[in-house]
């Protein structure tokens, strides 16, 4: 039986989220205690490829599919992967990030500037293009998705500050976390 990519990417997302939801610290507050990369989460990093090949039409499916539980855990994804990106010194991890919060379109739009605050910051921390890292993430997103993440892009810099997101960096290298400071 030949199972379709856009299958494979849902099943990819369904188990990612069966992992996320057995993890209590899986939250923006306490993400960062947790200390190695989840295998659910290597795995939904490795098929973002593939989510890339998805139709216009696959895409929309999936979003109309994720609820605001999933949308929640994958702006924790976006999350880990800007911290976890600075700890390895690998900029593809910003992009998957951006996947993350590329894929639903019902989250409020603070939370999703938050992270994406996180995810800009990180790419300047690796010297990176957060230009065309944002842009290959931005392709896939709603249009109302995509409008805000623009305007954030194009907004002045004070507002990409991670502390006027509350959050704060903490430590060096394999220690490199974000961390909420407003709790």
């Amino acid at each position: 039986m030949v199972i379709s990519m856009k299958a494979d990417c849902v099943k990819t997302l369904d188990e990612f989220y069966s992992t996320a939801k057995t993890i209590d610290a899986y939250t923006v507050f306490s993400c960062h205690e947790i200390g190695q990369v989840l295998s659910a989460e290597t795995h939904l990093s490795e098929r973002w490829v593939d989510f890339e090949k998805l139709s216009s039409r696959d895409w929309a499916d999936i979003r109309a599919s994720v609820d605001e539980v999933c949308a929640g855990y994958l702006l924790v994804y976006g999350m880990r992967m800007a911290f976890l990106s600075v700890r390895a010194n690998e900029q593809i991890g910003i992009w998957h990030g951006l996947m993350g919060i590329v894929l639903d379109d019902i989250l409020d739009y603070r939370d999703v500037l938050s992270v994406a605050t996180l995810l800009y910051d990180a790419a300047l921390r690796l010297e990176a293009s957060y230009e065309v890292l944002f842009q290959r993430g931005l392709k896939y997103a709603s249009p109302k998705r995509r409008q805000l993440l623009e305007e954030f892009l194009n907004g002045p810099e004070f507002t990409k500050s991670i502390r006027s997101k509350g959050f704060e960096a903490v430590g060096s290298g394999p220690q490199f976390v974000y961390k909420c400071s407003t709790v």
